[in-house]
This record gives structure tokens, C-alpha cells and sequence, in this order.
């Protein structure tokens, strides 16, 4: 093989990873004096010390993360709170370009975390830190496992969502295949609030399903991406609503109509559509908006 030949983006993101671990891993036990007493000062039961520890640890950057994790699982409040202040005080300034190598370090070891004998509560503290530090190619099949988790698995939902990278969508949606009802509706959520690209396939596929519940989640989210091919499916969305999804379903139609409008050149098609929710929907907030999608591009066909 060419020497030139570029290392691909998750070959690169590994070998990084194992390197940034292995020399921060080092670092952490070779901390000096100053740092060392800090470090015990985090787990102390006077405040004052942690207190100080809180100000001067984030300075340490990194390297002090391996001895800071064991205190966010400590049983004193007062102790994993601030460990939990520190570690996303260091997780905030490895995020930033030129700190790649400690990003994926940092990461890879609050992922690390998440094991199955883990603790619910200190999975819970790394799931709010996670989204702070993770880079966009890191394996979080960590958290997508907790997706089918009763106690974890809308905190790990929402982690997905906060970390918003394709990985992170792809993961959601692939979630939708194995959850159960409340968990799928709660995905779907999650996959609108992304605008990501990497959702569509999800949402288009999950708007027509049988559930009327289902069908309306995905619909909105599917509806702010305006396709016009899949006009017909909203269509079919609106026509086939029940009286309890009547407002969710006319809701996701309307958004769909706006989006197309906007584009402009289909304002004669829009204002069908506006036409039909204005005719058929029986809640005053659905024919209120048809009226003024109406009154908006009326003239303009």
C-alpha cells in the first residue's frame, strides 16, 4: 500500500483513541503533589475542600480525569456533585478544535461507565456528561443499548438526541425496531427535534404505519422536510386520522403544506391542500391555520 494513503475517519478515530487513552492513563499517574492533594481534596467531607478542589481540578485538563471518575459514583452528594461540575468543566474545553486525541479519551472512558454493573445513578451521571464529549464516529452502542432499558432507556434517548451526530441519529432510529410503543413514539420525537438528514428513511418509513399514535409522531417529523414525493403519503396520513389524532395528524399535514409552499412553485397545490384540512377538520386551531395558510398564498396561483 501508498505510505500516502490516508488512514480512513474510524480507523483514524480508533487508533486515536487508544493512543489519547494510553498516554492520558500515564498522565494520571504521574499527577504532581499539588494536583495529587487536590484530587483527594474532591472526596473530602469538608466542604471548603471540595470547594477548591471545584475551582483548581478543571485547570488539570485531562489528565486528572481517570482519578476524578471513581468520585462520581461516590454515595455522598456532596462529593459526586462535584466531581460531576469538574468532569464536565474538562469535557467543555477538550471539545473545542485541537483537542481530538483528549476528546476521544475523555469519551471513550465516561462510555466506559455505562457497563452493565455499573450503577443506575452513576449511568445517569454519564449520560449527562456524554453529550458534552462525544465526537462524531465514537462507538456509542453503549447507549443505544439502553434504549430497551426500562429504567434508563429514555435518559439514554435523550442523551442520543443531545449528541444530535448521524451516529447518534442512526442509532435512534435503528432503536425504533425493538422498542416498545411509548419508547417508538418517544424516538420519533427525538428524530424530528435532530434535522438530520440520516432520520428521513426512519420517519418516512414509521408515517405509514398502522398505529394512528405512530403514524402522526413520524409524519410531523418527516412533514419539515417538504418533499414533494411524498405528498400522497400525507395525504393518506390525513385521510386515514382518528378523532384522538385528528389535531396531531391535521398538525403534521399543515406543516408538510407550509414547507412545500415556502419553496415556492407550488403555491396552486398548497392551497388545496389548505382547502381540504380548511373543509374536513372539525378542531377550530386546524381550520384557523388552513384559513391563514389560505389567505397567504391564495393570490399567488
Amino acid at each position: 500500500m501508498d505510505v500516502t494513503t490516508p488512514m480512513k475517519p474510524s480507523i483514524f478515530l480508533r487508533t486515536l483513541s487508544i493512543l489519547a487513552f494510553l498516554i492520558v492513563s500515564q498522565a494520571s499517574h504521574a499527577l504532581d503533589w499539588e494536583t495529587t492533594q487536590l484530587v483527594r481534596k474532591l472526596g473530602s467531607s469538608n466542604e471548603a475542600d471540595r470547594v477548591e478542589a471545584r475551582q483548581l481540578l478543571p485547570r488539570e485538563g485531562a489528565k486528572v480525569v481517570p482519578d476524578i471518575l471513581p468520585y462520581l459514583g461516590h454515595k455522598d452528594a456532596g462529593v459526586w456533585w462535584t466531581a460531576d461540575k469538574v468532569l464536565a468543566d474538562i469535557c467543555n474545553q477538550v471539545s473545542v478544535p485541537g483537542h481530538e486525541g483528549e476528546r476521544v479519551s475523555v469519551a471513550t472512558q465516561l462510555m466506559g461507565l455505562l457497563e452493565p454493573e455499573s450503577s443506575v445513578e452513576l449511568k445517569e451521571r454519564a449520560l449527562r456528561l456524554l453529550p458534552i464529549v462525544v465526537p462524531e464516529n465514537l462507538d456509542i452502542s453503549p447507549i443505544g443499548a439502553l434504549l430497551q432499558d426500562k429504567e434508563l432507556g429514555m435518559k439514554g434517548r435523550s442523551a442520543l438526541q443531545s449528541i444530535g451526530t448521524g451516529n447518534a441519529v442512526n442509532t435512534l432510529a435503528t432503536g425504533l425496531l425493538k422498542a416498545d410503543k411509548e419508547m417508538q413514539i418517544a424516538i420519533l420525537d427525538s428524530l424530528d427535534k435532530s434535522r438530520h438528514i440520516n432520520a428521513i428513511a426512519a420517519l418516512r418509513g414509521f408515517s405509514s404505519k398502522s398505529d394512528p399514535e405512530i403514524r402522526v409522531a413520524a409524519a410531523r417529523g418527516l412533514a419539515r422536510w417538504g418533499a414533494l414525493s411524498d405528498l400522497d403519503l400525507f395525504k393518506w396520513v390525513w385521510q386515514e386520522r382518528t378523532p384522538e389524532t385528528e389535531f396531531e395528524a391535521g398538525n403534521a399535514f399543515l406543516l408538510y403544506v407550509d414547507e412545500i409552499a415556502a419553496e415556492g412553485g407550488n403555491t396552486g397545490l398548497a392551497v388545496e391542500m389548505y382547502e381540504t384540512v380548511f373543509d374536513q377538520a372539525k378542531d377550530p386551531v386546524l381550520t384557523g391555520a388552513a384559513m391563514m395558510g389560505m389567505a397567504k398564498y391564495g393570490d399567488s396561483r
